[in-house]
Formats: structure tokens, C-alpha cells, sequence
């Protein structure tokens, strides 16, 4: 079976609580976990989807091309990884066209796929999913279908779905949950996969694998990159952001050994 392999591209400080002046002035390392991240898909024969952020596409556009050449999938994260609930829908259709029209200009080919920031699209922005068909978009992978302070829709249902909206429909793929002693826990990706033991997270595979579902697995470029700069912010968030950074590289190539990984789009496809 394969899974699917989903990088959110964004700088070690896009997911930090910050003011926006304040990130102009801090250090910029996109390149170091990027170059890591695609070093290590190659040597495993692995193609993922990128989701890009469209102001890092616009000042990357050599390594948006280069990825999209080796056969990876593009996909759309926004512009400036603002959440969706701080948005109007006007914000976010125009950030998001803009985004979407400069990722296509790049590579040349449409982009299919979203994935909101901080996977923000819950109850009360389901809205975006209108915004998304009308700017041709066929995938989202935004929503967590568990409840957790940054984010989640707990009780959303835990299938790929079609939703119809007003402008058509898209595919909209949650991010996977286990079900474990009455508890539904996020299965892999970002900062669970740092968290937890390896042998839970091959235990989380193969339950999916046992019900015949994929796994959407995400990471961020900075979580190859232990050394970038620590921060003191939120203490939730901090400890979300900085736990087990050093052991992400070796535990996502056990991770690449074990299981087999495609692309969002081509995984569920329809």
C-alpha cells in the first residue's frame, strides 16, 4: 500500500506565534531542511507533495521548479501562513489565487492540492471549501478530525470525502487519527512524530494498513534542521515546536524503509 508523503513548506518561524514586523529580521533557513528533506526522498526513491507557501515560492522559485522536475507534486499552503480563522473569505481567496497563480507560473502545470496553515479550516470556516472549487482546486488536506488546542474538528469524519460545494466538487482528505482506549490520537506527521516511539507510529501504519487506508504523513523543512534558533513563546506551542528535533532524521528513514509513499494527488486520486 502506499502513503502519502506531505512536506508543508515554511520557515522555521512561520509556525511561531510572532509579530509579523518582528520576522523580517530573523534568520532565514528554508534551504538547509529543504536540501535534507529532498536529499533523503531521492535516496529512498520517494515522491511527495510540496505544499509551498506562495511569498517562499516567489523568493524560491529555482527549488519550486527543481522538486517539481524530479516528479514531486505542488501544492498550494497560502501565502504568509496566516490561519484561516483570521482571515475574511475576500483575504483568503485573494491570498490564495495569488499564491495558486504563482506556484502555476513556476512550474507550469495547474496546482491541485491545499492545505490550510496550521491546518485551520474547522467548523466555522468550512467555507473556504467554496473558494477552493471555484479557484479549481481537487484536494484539501487542512482538517484534523480531533480536538486539540492549535486545531481539529473532532468527530469529522475520518475518510476521504467529496464535498460538493457552489462551485463543484473537491476531495477533502483529513489528516489520520487512531482510535486507542477511547482516545483519538493524531496518528503521524510533525511533531506526534517526534513525540511518539517509533514502534507506535509503525503500529499507527500498519492498524491503517489493516483497514485498508492510507496514511496522509506531513513534516516540515525545519524539523531537518535541529539547529535552528530557539525561541520563548507560548509554552505549548514551544514545546510542540522544539520536542525530539534530532531525532526526526533518523526516524523518517525508518519510516521511508518500512512504508512505501506517493504523492498526495496520485494516493487519492479520483
Amino acid at each position: 500500500m502506499k502513503h502519502a508523503f506531505t512536506v508543508d513548506v515554511e520557515e522555521w518561524y512561520h509556525g511561531i506565534p510572532l509579530k509579523s514586523e518582528r520576522e523580517g529580521s530573523l534568520e532565514e533557513r528554508l534551504d538547509l531542511g529543504l536540501d535534507r528533506i529532498s536529499s533523503i526522498l531521492e535516496r529512498y526513491d520517494t515522491r511527495a507533495t510540496f505544499f509551498w507557501l506562495g511569498s517562499l515560492a516567489e523568493k524560491h522559485p529555482e527549488r519550486v521548479r527543481m522538486l517539481s522536475e524530479l516528479g514531486h507534486e505542488t501544492g498550494c499552503h497560502g501565502w504568509s501562513h496566516t490561519p484561516v480563522s483570521r482571515m475574511t473569505k475576500a483575504q483568503f481567496a485573494t491570498e490564495t489565487a495569488k499564491s495558486l497563480e504563482v506556484l502555476s507560473d513556476i512550474t507550469g502545470k495547474p496546482v491541485l492540492s491545499y492545505r490550510a496553515p496550521s491546518f485551520s479550516v474547522d467548523r466555522d470556516t468550512m467555507w473556504v471549501y467554496d473558494i477552493l472549487a471555484n479557484l479549481k482546486v481537487k484536494f484539501d488536506s487542512s482538517i484534523f478530525p480531533v480536538k486539540y488546542w492549535r486545531y481539529g474538528i473532532p468527530g469529522f469524519d475520518l475518510q476521504p470525502q467529496v464535498i460538493e460545494t457552489t462551485c463543484g466538487c473537491l476531495k477533502v482528505v483529513p489528516l489520520p487519527v487512531r482510535k486507542i482506549s477511547g482516545l483519538t490520537i493524531p496518528m503521524s506527521g510533525g511533531a506526534w512524530f517526534r513525540l511518539y516511539p517509533y514502534m507506535l507510529t509503525r503500529s499507527n501504519f500498519r492498524a491503517s494498513e489493516r483497514r485498508n487506508s492510507p496514511v496522509t504523513f506531513y513534516i516540515h523543512p525545519w524539523e531537518l534542521d535541529p539547529g535552528h534558533p530557539r525561541l520563548r513563546f507560548q509554552w505549548r506551542a514551544q514545546f510542540a515546536h522544539y520536542i525530539k528535533l534530532d531525532s526526526c532524521a533518523k526516524k523518517l528513514e525508518r519510516l521511508l524503509t518500512d512504508y512505501d509513499f506517493a504523492p498526495l494527488n496520485e494516493v487519492f486520486g479520483c
